[in-house]
């Protein structure tokens, strides 16, 4: 079993105990804040960006995974000349869900932390033309909930945090999506 411990070795906790496991692995600090305001920045970066169409430039701070599939979904989309997107928000909030703290044996020797928050808040999406007129998307806010996974390699803190996974379901929001619907069915079969 010894050798298992040299090739993987990766620590689970709860989101309250993070102090704790990198105390225990002696990385630098890492807080619960730092984490959440760190997941809105690269959050807010990724949806400008993305607003643009340029998703070349997107490299440092998406997985490849996650480029592929925005390259299939938008990488044929050009916006007119002339055109300006607009992408804002308002009111977002990060909520951490879980993380793991993923320790890379020798030669490399560092840890990954994976986090796994909850975005919510409003956003809107439009495209104006050169006269002012919106050409695409609403003028009007939106409400929005995301699940994402973002990943960091802890003892380099100037490196970027990276998507790893965009728009993801939560197994609370499947359980909560299977009661409802089990809720209404009990409400029919009632009447």
């Amino acid at each position: 079993m010894d050798w298992a411990k040299h090739l993987f070795m990766s620590y689970i906790a709860s989101p309250w105990r993070v102090r704790n496991v990198s105390n225990q692995l002696k990385l630098p600090r890492i807080t619960r804040g730092q984490i959440r305001a760190a997941a809105l920045d690269t959050y807010v970066k990724y949806n400008q960006t993305l607003s643009t169409f340029q998703i070349s430039s997107m490299g440092q701070y998406v997985s490849d995974s996650v480029m592929t599939e925005l390259r299939t979904k938008f990488g044929k989309t050009v916006l007119p000349s002339g055109t300006k997107p607009v992408w804002e928000h308002q009111n977002l909030k990060a909520r951490l869900l879980n993380f793991v703290i993923v320790q890379v044996p020798a030669p490399l020797n560092m840890h990954i932390i994976q986090v796994t928050v909850r975005i919510t808040g409003n956003q809107k999406f439009v495209v104006f033309d050169s006269a002012g007129k919106a050409v695409l998307g609403k003028e009007e806010f939106r409400p929005v909930e995301d699940t994402w996974v973002l990943e960091k390699i802890i003892e380099k803190p100037d490196y970027p945090w990276v998507v790893l996974a965009t728009h993801l379901e939560h197994p609370d929001d499947i359980a909560a999506a299977e009661a409802k619907v089990a809720k209404e069915a009990e409400r029919s079969a009632a009447k």
